[in-house]
């Protein structure tokens, strides 16, 4: 059986390291320069190749692809007899897409986990090969829980792949009318309109959802003079950060900045 790996960030990492561990052969992975899968990729003397350079030449029975970032072509997807699996972080078909699991911390869900798919041309829409759930827990920032759930996929997935090959799983179709989509983050995303803020409720969302990034941020006036404007970030754990400096706990920042008490007071419990 000979798999390539279609991945990006570090918390994907162990999708194809439990799988070099269960004894699978990982031809290639294709991933983006200068990123963890290719590192990772390197350290264990296994190609890394771009969509343009994968070909029949390396033999590939299945792949795997977990936050890849990219979309796959058809012609690429019929390289591969045994298909495609998505590793998907959602309980598809809700939140297709590039964020599931910043939109499910930004509802307030209290459960998500992973859908394993057989990919088809669409985004997220292929059958489902496997899924489970895994709670959301009150302390999760999207970085913990990516890591949790790509971490317990690795596991289902090796559980699952003899009676995928072996033909013994029969996938079942998405319910299509309940889909749901999520979008790819822009650091605007986590601006606050000091204005218009988010409630408290929303706001704690919002930290531990673009944790660590786009992070939550926003810009204050420390003074009369436009040009002594400050970029502060919220982080979880009732964190912030100004610009240049070291996080500290609010009773710290408002040592230093008690004008900021009237508009903080928005967003936390003063």
């Amino acid at each position: 059986m000979k798999i390539i790996f279609f991945g990006t960030p570090e918390f994907v990492v162990p999708i194809p390291q439990t799988l070099l561990e269960a004894g699978y052969e990982i031809t290639a992975v294709v991933t983006r320069t200068e990123s963890p899968v290719e590192t990772w990729a390197k350290n264990h003397q296994i190609p890394v190749l771009t969509p343009e350079t994968l070909n029949t030449s390396y033999h590939p029975d299945l792949g795997i692809l977990a936050a890849y970032g990219k979309i796959i072509p058809q012609e690429l997807i019929d390289l591969f007899p045994k298909g495609i699996l998505v590793i998907h972080p959602s309980l598809l078909p809700q939140y297709r897409g590039a964020s599931p699991v910043q939109a499910a911390i930004l509802a307030g869900d209290t459960k998500t986990g992973v859908s394993i798919i057989k990919m088809d041309k669409e985004v997220d829409h292929g059958p489902i090969v496997s899924q489970f759930t895994e709670p959301i827990r009150p302390d999760d920032t999207s970085e913990t829980l990516y890591a949790r759930l790509f971490q317990k996929a690795a596991d289902v997935l090796v559980t699952i792949l003899p009676d995928w090959v072996a033909g013994k799983i029969t996938p079942r179709e998405q319910d299509h009318t309940q889909a749901t989509f999520t979008h790819i983050l822009k650091r605007e995303d986590g601006h606050i309109d000091l204005d218009n803020p988010p409630s408290p409720e929303v706001f704690a969302r919002m930290v531990k959802a673009y944790s660590p990034w786009p992070g939550v941020w926003t810009r204050f006036l420390t003074g009369p003079d436009p040009v002594r404007e400050k970029i502060i970030k919220f982080l979880p754990g009732e964190k912030i950060q100004v610009e240049g400096g070291e996080p500290m706990d609010i009773r710290d920042f408002l040592n230093g900045y008690p004008q900021a008490k009237k508009w903080l007071s928005n967003l936390f419990a003063l």
